[in-house]
């Protein structure tokens, strides 16, 4: 608790106390502190356009058992590589339209890559007790000197390249170019500018996304929309019907 002198004003000796505390706390059970992950967000941010990085998937059936085994690996749906797209897509935009994108580079501001698929959050394992080497070679090098590791899951939705490459990336182009001429009108009557992906969506101003043919690609399509966190009139607005399409095809 923080102690006030008299006059309202912080005692300084004390603040100070509670900052060198934390930080040893920090330093003993190996996680990052508070106001690392805070100044981590005051960093120069990067104007550099984005990556993509699909990363290493792999998943497994549901409710299997076969030899002793209750579980199998999906072949299918399995990439033992990461596949990073060549076309890279303005910073700007990716944040106004994609939720993930906004968060991952608002605590990341100086990086210039998106990695996919989502993944849960990160765990801290201060009950260990073996050394930090021996961490980093069970769970890998999240943050160096750090006892985090990344949490396995199976079963998050496959992301493919082909429906970023071919469908989101052009959209987001379009929507940079749109966004553009709206902010040279706006200059010309008010200083005021779209900043928001609904501003996308007044009238004349939404942007229909492609849509592929076959229904598997529309659900990898769909599932690469959740996960980018992008906003919920793309898949509805006129000519871009994508959730009535997928139930029609299901139907």
């Amino acid at each position: 608790m923080v102690l006030y002198h008299a006059n309202g004003r912080v005692v300084d000796a004390h603040d100070q106390y509670l900052d060198d505390e934390a930080r040893n706390l920090a330093n003993h059970y190996r996680y990052i502190e508070q106001i690392d992950v805070y100044n981590q967000t005051r960093a120069d941010a990067s104007a550099d356009d984005v990556k993509i990085i699909i990363d290493e998937q792999e998943y497994i059936t549901l409710y299997y058992e076969k030899g002793g085994i209750e579980w199998e690996v999906i072949k299918k749906f399995r990439r033992k590589t990461p596949y990073t797209l060549l076309r890279a897509v303005d910073r700007a935009t990716l944040m106004m339209c994609s939720t993930f994108a906004d968060e991952h580079f608002r605590y990341n501001p100086g990086e210039r890559t998106l990695h996919l698929p989502v993944r849960y959050p990160r765990q801290h394992h201060s009950a260990r007790d073996e050394s930090m080497d021996d961490f980093h070679k069970i769970f890998g090098t999240l943050v160096h000197g750090k006892k985090l590791a990344e949490q396995s899951d199976s079963q998050m939705a496959f992301i493919r390249p082909k429906e970023i490459k071919d469908y989101v990336i052009p959209w987001l182009e379009k929507v940079q170019k749109q966004s553009k001429e709206a902010d040279e009108e706006e200059d010309v009557r008010s200083p005021k500018k779209a900043k928001h992906a609904h501003d996308l969506a007044r009238p004349g101003g939404a942007i229909a996304m492609g849509i592929p043919q076959a229904l598997e690609e529309k659900i990898h399509l769909y599932n690469a929309m959740l996960q980018l966190g992008l906003p919920k009139f793309v898949q509805l607005v006129r000519n871009t019907p994508l959730i009535p399409a997928c139930l029609q095809d299901i139907d």
